[in-house]
Parts: C-alpha cells; sequence; structure tokens
C-alpha cells in the first residue's frame, strides 16, 4: 500500500511539471518527448513511473503517440500566451546608432516567435527625471513579463525602478557602477573587447600612433575603454590616446558637425595620430571634413577605425552580435519563467564577433 501511494504522488509530480514545462513552451507543440530513459533519469524516478504520467497526459490530450516514431507534444495541445517584453530606450537623433536594436536582433530566434516586443522610447530633448517617473507609472499599469531599460541613469533613477511589479533588466553599461552591487538586473558585452578590436585594427595597418575618440570618461564603460584601449596599444607597441566627444551636445547637423570640428582641433593640438579610432559613432564623413580643413588627409595620413559606417578609405568593424543576442534572450527567458531568481549584473565575454573591412576609396 505504501508503495502505491508513493508511485502515485511521483506520477502526479511528473506529470504536473511535464504539463507546466509544456504550457511554458519548453516543450514545443510538435517536439518529440525525450525518451522514458531520459525522463527517468532527469526526474530521478523509476521508468514504470514515468510511463504512468505521460498516460496522465495522454488522457489530457497533451501528448500524442506515434506508432513507431515515438511520443510527440501536441501542436494541437493549447497555444502558451506570448510572453510580453517592453523596451524602454531614449529616441535619439537620427545621428545616434540603435545599440539596443544590436543587442537583440536575432529575427531567426526561436524565442521570439513565442515574445511579443513593445519599445516605448524617450525623446531625448525631452528626457528628464520627471518624465522617466511618469512613464514608471504609466508601467505600472500594463502588462508586461520583463522591462529592459537602455537609458543613462542616476543612481537616485535606477531606485524609481524598484516599484515595477515585474523584472527589470538594464542593457548595456548604462546605470552607475555602483549599483552593481544592490542586485539589479544588468547584461552587458565585454567593452573592453570592442577597444581592442579598434587598436589591433589600425596596428594591423600598420598605423602606430593612435587616438580613441568615445564619449565623457564620467561614464563607466568609457574609463573600461579607455583602459583596455591602453592596454592593447602597450601590447601592440602603439602609442594611444582618449579623447572625450559629447555627441549628445547638438540640435541640427551643422552643430554637429561643429562639435566635431572642434573635437579633431583638440585632438591636433596634440600632434597628428595616424588613426582615429571612433567608437560608436556614424557619419564619418563629417570626421572626415574636420581633418581636411585641417590640412590632414583622412585614409592617407589619419586612418578612420569603427563599428558604425562603412565610409570610403575607413577600417570598418564588422560586428556581428548573434550569439550574444541569443545568450541575452536566453537569460531573459529563465527570468520570465522565474522572476523570483535575478540574473544579477553579467558580462557575457567572447560572444561578439568583430571583423576588420577596410572599405575602398574612390580613384
Amino acid at each position: 500500500m505504501t508503495v502505491s501511494v508513493i508511485k502515485q504522488t511521483q506520477c502526479g509530480q511528473v506529470a504536473s511539471e511535464l504539463e507546466r514545462q509544456i504550457g511554458a513552451g519548453l516543450l514545443a507543440p510538435g517536439r518529440k518527448m525525450p525518451s522514458t530513459r531520459e525522463l527517468a533519469k532527469r526526474f530521478e524516478v523509476s521508468q514504470q513511473v514515468i510511463k504512468s504520467a505521460l498516460a496522465v497526459l495522454e488522457e489530457h490530450h497533451l501528448i500524442l503517440r506515434r506508432s513507431r516514431i515515438g511520443v510527440y507534444v501536441n501542436p494541437a495541445a493549447f497555444t502558451p500566451p506570448k510572453k510580453e517584453l517592453c523596451l524602454l530606450s531614449i529616441r535619439h537623433r537620427e545621428y545616434g546608432i540603435d545599440y539596443p536594436g544590436r543587442m537583440l536582433s536575432i529575427p531567426s530566434s526561436f524565442i521570439w516567435r513565442d515574445t511579443n516586443l513593445v519599445i516605448r522610447s524617450i525623446a531625448e530633448q525631452n528626457f528628464k527625471s520627471g518624465i522617466l517617473r511618469y512613464e514608471i507609472e504609466k508601467l505600472k499599469n500594463t502588462h508586461v513579463d520583463c522591462l529592459l531599460v537602455h537609458i543613462d541613469l542616476s543612481k537616485a533613477q535606477v531606485a524609481a525602478f524598484k516599484t515595477l511589479p515585474f523584472p527589470v533588466v538594464f542593457l548595456g553599461d548604462c546605470i552607475p557602477v555602483e549599483c552593481h552591487k544592490d542586485g539589479w538586473n544588468q547584461i552587458v558585452e565585454d567593452t573592453g573587447e570592442r577597444a581592442r578590436a579598434m587598436v589591433a585594427a589600425a596596428a594591423t595597418c600598420h598605423r602606430r600612433h593612435v587616438v580613441l575618440v568615445a564619449g565623457a570618461l564620467s561614464h563607466y564603460y568609457c574609463r573600461v575603454l579607455k583602459q583596455a584601449g591602453e592596454k592593447a596599444a602597450r601590447e601592440l607597441g602603439v602609442t594611444f590616446r582618449y579623447a572625450e566627444f559629447n555627441q549628445a551636445a547638438y540640435q541640427t547637423r551643422e552643430e554637429l558637425a561643429a562639435k566635431r570640428q572642434e573635437c579633431v582641433d583638440a585632438i591636433l593640438r596634440n600632434g597628428t595620430p595616424d588613426a582615429l579610432l571612433l567608437d560608436g559613432f556614424d557619419h564619418f564623413g563629417l570626421f572626415a571634413d574636420a581633418l581636411r580643413a585641417r590640412g590632414v588627409a583622412p585614409g592617407r595620413d589619419t586612418l578612420l577605425v569603427g563599428d558604425g559606417e562603412m565610409y570610403p578609405g575607413a577600417v570598418f568593424l564588422h560586428t556581428d552580435y548573434r550569439e550574444f543576442s541569443t545568450e541575452t534572450m536566453r537569460l531573459l527567458a529563465g527570468l520570465i519563467a522565474n522572476p523570483a531568481t535575478a540574473i544579477g549584473h553579467v558580462v557575457l565575454s567572447g560572444l561578439i564577433k568583430r571583423t576588420p573591412l577596410k572599405i575602398a576609396a574612390p580613384d
């Protein structure tokens, strides 16, 4: 009698867990079920318990037995509701690169077939703490399984997200480093890899005096860029400088051109580099024009290297985020399935493929 009760309890537990996995899409409709032996090993029960649990699933029309083929999840069992992801970001002007778009660009991933992604953007010129609080209040009244955030925030602004009833994940180095120890969920690339790749691309082209142009060193990721660039330069026998550039301080293309001219002038006052490493910039032509205006031939005297645009005579650092994106979505799927389990501060290294391409200049 005792053995019978235990077996029945185990059977019910296994059947409930398999039903949960089918409902969550972990065992997808039409997919072949693992073998009885494999399931018995996974659940640490006998094969007889597994057979009894599968019989329960069959009674509930969740699985189908196909003669000489095996047991499959019933495609008509039920369609689980799609998960709702929301991305909150700043809507930049036309001269900005869509960084979260790169991080999440996996159109062929199976995860996206079961996920809706809604983008809520705040205009860059309107962004302030009051607007952010308003957006957070609106989110409280929406159904979201997980909120993704890509906005440069202060520690106080980050704390405002604690009021939301669903998991929040910050994408990229957009929150202060002191927030890392506060238990926030954050997924970032290894920023140092990007700096090392740019320095290496310049060194491969026999450039020995490089300047890395990026954001203000008040940002944590910019300090990481600088340190990694300095280290890579030492290892490759390259002299290295870092130039801060505030790309956000403009309203029109003319203002942007003027800001880039100011940046180039400041660089040239300390000597003419033979390579400019442009982190996250597009519209390379504005940098090229600024160099020409000071008698420096872009491509010949100073090589432009970056991942933002294919520009004639420049080195384009082609970036492939597919592996990075797939791992990001795997982490998000796990967090959505179990919101009580935080993923913490995650740095994904070695998943972004960077290939330097020399863009031919017109004759």
